[in-house]
Formats: C-alpha cells, structure tokens, sequence
C-alpha cells in the first residue's frame, strides 16, 4: 500500500519534497527502502500509534517535514495528518483503492511481479486519486 500511495502521488506530482513516514520500531524494514527509494524521510518511533501522532504535531510546529503516512506492525495505518491514531477506515479505503486499480489493470501481487501502481494513470482506481 505504501508503494501504490507514493507511486501515484510522485507520479501526480503531490509527493511533497520534504515528505516523511512514520513507523514503529518493531515495524519490517521494507516499507524503509520503499520509502527511501521515493526520496522521502523514515522516522522511527517507539511502538504505540500516538508516538506517530506526536511526530505530526511536531513536523506541524517546526515544518520540518510533511506527513505522508504512518504504519505500525499491528495493521494500523495513517494516510494523511488529520487524525493522530491509527484509523481503520483511512486502510480499508486505500486496499480498497490498490485493489481496484489491480483490477481494472490486470494482475497484482499474487500473478505478476510487484512493482507498485503504474503512475500511467494519475489515479488508483477511476473517480478517485491520492
């Protein structure tokens, strides 16, 4: 999911240039190189959703950097800095999206090689983008 949303905001040219994502330190490594590979910041904290709440507030403050999006190994998602906790609703509408872009376009992770949204289109799914 990370993949997708950073795929298609670069392609969109909505991937903020000081952007930064939030996880956990007993979150999996991978989403790190996705992120980095998209030029954007990984910010470590300590496991629990409002340490990553607390890295908004603060990049809020001191606008050193833009939130992107925070994860933690426990499913919790935030896209977006209009929530401090993770937030259910915000991951099933963006699987929801991922989904349907594999779907109208053929394939997904389990019948081809993964390489993230196609940035061919602007958009994940027809009527709504990131």
């Amino acid at each position: 999911m990370l993949d997708c949303l950073v795929t298609q905001r670069a392609a969109l040219g909505t991937l903020p240039e000081n952007g930064a994502v939030g996880k956990t330190i007993v979150t999996a490594e991978l989403g790190r190189k996705i992120a980095e590979r998209h030029g954007l910041t990984v910010i470590d904290v300590l496991t629990g959703f409002k340490f990553i709440g607390e890295k908004i507030d603060e990049f809020e403050r001191t606008g050193a950097h833009t939130f992107v999006i925070g994860y933690e190994e426990s499913y919790g998602y935030l896209v977006g800095d209009f929530v401090r906790h993770k937030d259910a609703v915000q991951a099933v509408v963006l699987l929801a999206e991922v989904t349907a872009y594999y779907k109208a376009h053929g394939g997904g992770p389990g019948s081809r090689r993964w390489t993230g949204c196609s940035p061919n289109t602007g958009r994940i799914s027809s009527g709504s983008s990131l």
